[in-house]
């Protein structure tokens, strides 16, 4: 029996196709989900490290990023909800100041989820950040590559995230006024 090329050829398609769709449709993942993601903008590149749902803020990113008096207690979402925190790289900053992500009256990063909903940032840590004059913690700063940052919300605790838009603040020169731009990121949950 001879197989004709493009018979073969369709049917394997076929089965491609089929086993993607699968993968898509099933809610796994075609990306390991401890694989980490890169995004990029002419500027910036982000990688996003770890997506974590939990209950309360972890011991690490206490003892990281806060000195609490034994009679404060950490924060705790609201009832029904849950913490998700997305741990985030900075690995390239072209040409630019990356002066922040968002300030009280500022535009900030959102998380989506799998019904569309939008949930806002309630908390933010960031690692690394350059001051312009390094003996005033008062003036300017700038984020550099490597800083690493930690965007908290607090979603249902059935959320879901399927999505990042990661806003940030930007100046070509330090004199100028800061602009806004964002980088959209694709989660790949399998919670």
């Amino acid at each position: 029996m001879k197989i004709k090329p493009i018979g073969f050829l369709k049917r394997l398609c076929v089965i491609v196709v089929a086993l993607i769709s699968l993968l898509f449709f099933s809610g796994l993942s075609l990306a390991d989900k401890n694989r980490e993601q890169l995004v990029e903008s002419e500027n910036l590149s982000l990688r996003c490290d770890k997506v974590e749902k939990t209950d309360s803020y972890s011991k690490d990113i206490i003892e990281k990023y806060f000195s609490w008096p034994s009679s404060t207690k950490p924060p705790v979402p609201s009832q029904g909800n849950t913490f998700i925190f997305i741990y985030l790289t900075i690995t390239r900053i072209e040409n630019i100041h990356l002066v922040g992500t968002g300030s009280r009256n500022d535009k900030t990063s959102v998380l989506f989820d799998e019904q569309g909903r939008e949930h806002k940032r309630s908390d933010e840590f960031i690692v690394g950040i350059k001051y312009k004059d390094n003996k005033d913690i008062t003036s300017p700063y700038e984020l550099v590559q490597g800083s690493e940052i930690t965007l908290v919300f607090q979603a249902p605790k059935n959320t879901r995230p399927t999505g990042l838009k990661f806003v940030y603040y930007f100046k070509k020169k330090w004199q100028d006024p800061k602009k806004q731009a964002e980088i959209l990121l694709k989660m790949f949950s399998n919670k």
